[in-house]
């Protein structure tokens, strides 16, 4: 994958040419609030002034003012037609706070960083002004009131007013700053513009707006800067851009990279992610993980550590200010109207190209140690540094941490890009990477991964953008839809979040092997925005579509909603479909969570209503059906010698099911299940799976309705338990009165029945078997396997070895721990 030399198509380069010609920054405005010092502001005649400030101080400082002119030409007039606005001279008040001018010099020096001037600039005190209702200032520009003056610096100080919105244009563009809001009389606010910037003052509709005005000057004497010219940059790269997607339609994204280098934590310091920042690299989701991981999608020509690592999204953060660097801040503020203008979505990403394969061991300056070639390095990082691959098996580019512009956290995990995607002229050379060499472990030689970083702009049509999400993967595309829900004032009434649902539901696959883990379920989560959203088509694609993906992962209650809201009628077909499909072959089947998804939905809650008792009586037939697959399973298991798993398979089933059965059942029905369940105790264990469902059944009696059924229910399992433990524990075991031992060997072979003759024999405890080692082997096998009570210890003297066989009590013991066990679960039983 050689992205880096790709040839740009014609677009392309004009976009590539319109970026390039940016300056540092485009900012020809500034705006913020900066930490409340008091200026101590004291006016001649009056005193000090209190903030915020009040309607009588605001008139006493009127009362001290005189009308502000304005200039025009080389005249300075009053014409309140064009200006109405109160000023005092900086002779008549100080700034009594010494704190006050350390604060505004860091306001300064913020507006300088937003500019992206290097010399120094200095902020001179002009006037104070203050706006009373019905003031304002007609658009124009600033004269050059200093020498070498660039720009002018407006703080408001605290003072209730609402109007008075300050609106700066240039070069087609407009911002406004509302110096207003909630919070008005405890903020300092500031706002700074290039002197040649048009402006203009909104009238002030009430009370007062009273702020410092200064005028920026530049220090030394190089060129005086004046606000950018990027119009023609922005109009260049639109065009650009909306030809990019319309020459190919189905071009999903354009990927620009920035042109500096950035952790997540550099380019986002205040975000309260779970970023680990390094100095030199990003963060570990790029490390490799050498054990692997169980949700990993299989390689097949990629060794295992060769895999990646992945983690399921955060929650989205609050937005945070990302810190761009140099022309960075001029190339993402025109990429931002550029997206406005071609009506597409921008984002910035961290792009991780991700290779590995086998290094070129003419590479690797390696030093030997132990004796012999490549069982171990000294300098493991030289290792790193300098290795180069011989082949690489596999790669991938993807997109990580996202953020919009403005620096809102986007839910998206992890978006994988085409090599076509990306728009760049980068140096392929001056790329920063990092890349591990593991070392060769068994029969496989060593390998390599090597990850190259990048921050990058993303841009794809807002047409488009859900589409782009659904099909990269519940991953990105369900947390989404959920801030997009979150977001929506009335979701049910929302297209686009029905739009995006429908697509989402559609492009559900699941994304690795192996089943997410309960907590943070994308499943859950879906069914939650559809229980938002409301549409009950939606409901029931989900229930045709997801439930046989996700079973296992979702909680009961959302479920149950999911299908009041579907209508049980229209789901039916879908819910006997999907038992009827299980099979206990399938890798991902689990009859536990099979049967714990009929139990929500047939027995969570109370009362449950005559159609959902209809269709959950009906699935329970299928259900049965299902268990009884399972049994057969497992018997033929047994039948062809593979080793049972009985307890495991059938732990966590009786409970949910004998739920079910009293919901929507009958009486009959739970007779058939008891009677099923008593005649197969091979599948039914009574410590592991039956004597659980009995204290689960107890602790969750009183939040059923099911009544006097699951009372009966409980009743029948507990004493047919009481019967069987009773039955097994009726005589305790004796231990054995000589050294006779059982031999229902299988094997008649001349060792067997030699060691079969030793276990007859009531006076011999221990008996040697010189033999070779595959006839050692064999007896091993056969007294592990039938659970012979004797020790089997190879004694390793002359030729050949012998095996000596030692007579132990071991099934006495274990029926004696049984008998102990039985008689304390019995008292457990009849007292419960």
């Amino acid at each position: 994958m050689d992205f880096e030399n790709k040839t740009p198509s014609a677009a392309e380069q004009q976009l590539l040419d319109a970026l390039g010609n940016l300056t540092e920054s485009i900012s020809f405005s500034a705006s913020g609030k900066c930490p409340f010092v008091l200026p101590g502001l004291t006016i001649d005649g009056i005193g000090e002034i209190a903030f915020p400030v009040s309607k009588t101080g605001a008139r006493s400082l009127i009362k001290q003012a005189r009308q502000a002119p304005y200039g025009r030409g080389e005249a300075t007039i009053v014409d309140t037609d064009v200006r109405r606005v109160w000023q005092l001279e900086p002779d008549q008040f100080r700034l009594e706070n010494p704190q006050w001018q350390s604060l505004v010099c860091e306001v300064a020096n913020s507006v300088k960083s937003e500019f992206g001037i290097k010399q120094n600039i200095t902020a001179n005190l002009y006037k104070l002004l203050i706006y009373e209702k019905g003031s304002f200032f007609a658009p124009h520009r600033d004269t050059e009131k200093l020498h070498r003056m660039f720009a002018t610096l407006v703080i408001c100080l605290p003072s209730k007013h609402t109007g008075g919105q300050l609106i700066i244009s240039h070069a087609g563009q407009s911002q406004i700053v509302d110096f207003g809001g909630k919070t008005l009389n405890y903020d300092l606010q500031y706002a700074a513009f290039y002197a040649d910037c048009e402006h203009e003052i909104r009238p002030v509709t009430d009370g007062y707006r009273i702020c410092l005005v200064y005028n920026l000057t530049l220090d030394g004497r190089r060129k005086q800067p004046v606000a950018p010219e990027f119009s023609d940059s922005i109009e260049s790269a639109t065009t650009a851009v909306e030809t990019i997607f319309k020459e190919n339609d189905l071009r999903d994204m354009l990927v620009l990279p920035l042109l500096h280098q950035y952790t997540e934590a550099g380019l986002t310091p205040d975000d309260s992610s779970d970023a680990t920042e390094d100095d030199d690299e990003w963060d570990d989701d790029w490390e490799d993980d050498e054990q692997g991981d169980p949700d990993d999608e299989t390689r097949n020509d990629v060794p295992r550590r060769l895999q990646k690592r992945r983690r399921m999204p955060n929650s989205v953060a609050t937005s945070v200010p990302l810190q761009f660097k140099g022309a960075d801040r001029a190339r993402t503020d025109v990429l931002a109207e550029v997206a406005a203008r071609a009506n597409c979505r921008a984002f910035v990403a961290l792009l991780t190209h991700w290779q590995a394969g086998y290094p070129d061991y003419n590479t690797i300056d390696y030093s030997p140690y132990g004796g012999q070639w490549g069982h171990g390095y000294e300098d493991v990082s030289n290792i790193n540094e300098q290795a180069e691959f011989e082949d690489i098996l596999d790669e991938s580019i993807s997109l990580q941490h996202w953020h919009t512009l403005d620096g809102k956290r986007q839910p998206f995990y992890r978006l994988f890009v085409d090599e076509g995607d990306i728009v760049s002229d980068w140096n392929a050379e001056g790329r920063s990477y990092r890349q591990q060499v593991h070392e060769a472990t068994g029969n496989a030689g060593m390998s390599m991964e090597r990850w190259y970083h990048q921050a990058v702009i993303v841009l794809w049509p807002e047409e488009r953008h859900f589409q782009i999400l659904a099909s990269q993967g519940i991953e990105n595309s369900v947390p989404a839809l959920s801030d997009l829900v979150a977001v929506t004032e009335n979701p049910a009434q929302c297209e686009d979040c029905k739009t995006f649902a429908r697509l989402i539901i559609d492009h559900w696959v699941y994304p690795t092997h192996g089943r997410p883990r309960k907590t943070n379920s994308p499943g859950t989560s879906m069914i939650r925005s559809l229980l938002a959203i409301g549409d009950d088509n939606l409901a029931q694609k989900f229930f045709e579509q997801v439930l046989p993906l996700e079973y296992p992962t979702l909680d009961g209650e959302s479920l149950l909603a999911l299908a009041e809201l579907a209508r049980w009628g229209s789901i039916e077909k879908s819910l006997l479909s999907f038992f009827e499909s299980q099979k206990p072959d399938d890798y991902d089947a689990s009859l536990r969570h099979l049967v714990s998804t009929f139990s929500s939905l047939a027995s969570l809650r109370d009362g449950v209503s005559s159609s959902r008792k209809r269709v959950c009586k009906s699935v329970l037939k299928e259900v049965m059906l299902m268990i009884s697959r399972w049994e057969d399973n497992q018997a033929d298991s047994m039948r062809y010698g593979y080793p049972p798993n009985q307890s495991k398979v059938f732990q966590g089933v009786v409970e949910p099911l004998v739920r079910g059965v009293c919901s929507v059942g009958t009486q009959s029905d739970l007779k058939s299940l008891l009677t099923q369940i008593a005649d197969r105790p091979q599948h039914y264990d009574l410590h592991k799976v039956l004597i659980p469902a009995i204290h689960k059944l107890s602790d969750y009696q009183h939040f059923t309705s099911s009544g006097k059924m699951q009372e009966t229910a409980l009743f029948k399992l507990r004493q047919f338990c009481i019967d069987q433990v009773k039955r097994r524990a009726a005589r305790k075991p004796i231990p054995p009165g000589n050294w006779k031992r059982k031999a229902n060997l299988d094997c008649d072979c001349a060792d067997c029945r030699e060691l079969a003759t030793f276990l007859k024999d009531n006076d011999s405890p221990i008996h040697r078997f010189p033999r070779r080692t595959e006839l050692r082997q064999h007896l091993h096998r056969q007294i592990e396997r039938h659970r012979i009570d004797c020790t089997h210890i190879t004694e390793r003297r002359g030729r050949p070895y012998t095996l000596v066989c030692t007579k132990t009590q071991a099934s006495f013991e274990r029926d004696l721990a049984q008998y102990k066990t039985d008689c304390k679960l019995l008292k457990e039983l009849t007292e419960g």
